[in-house]
């Protein structure tokens, strides 16, 4: 593993880090934050992966990272993920009581009357 950028960020109270890692396969977000927490001393939970790339042929991958000073900062400063049907801490919405439907208001109207609408359609058509 080689470091290519190790910047400490006063402003948003974090590390951002560049490293390269030799593996047989693509690292996962997961493979990659353990590599962090083992290489850098930290906690998982404050660890944040941007990236990871590779290029064709090469076993070598750069994985760009933050590793901020705390949690609460974390959680100021990266914007939520939206979670997705299915996953803990949502509720699924309440399903919506549809209103009866109206009747069709031509059904309820006398023969004269849906006769008189006929004539004003034909007549807006020419």
């Amino acid at each position: 593993m080689e470091v290519l950028k190790d910047n400490h960020n006063e402003l948003l109270r974090r590390r951002e880090i560049n490293i390269v890692v030799s593996m047989d396969k693509n690292p996962s977000f997961t493979e990659a934050e353990d590599i962090i927490v083992k290489e850098f001393k930290t906690d998982k939970e404050n660890v944040v992966i941007k990236g990871i790339s590779g290029k064709f042929g090469r076993k070598t991958f750069l994985i760009k990272a933050f590793i901020y000073d705390n949690k609460e900062t974390k959680e100021e400063i990266e914007p939520k993920s939206k979670k997705k049907k299915g996953e803990e801490g949502e509720t699924a919405p309440a399903p919506v009581a549809e209103a009866p439907k109206e009747e069709k208001k031509e059904e309820s109207k006398p023969e004269e009357e849906k006769k008189e609408e006929a004539k004003q359609e034909e007549e807006k058509k020419a």
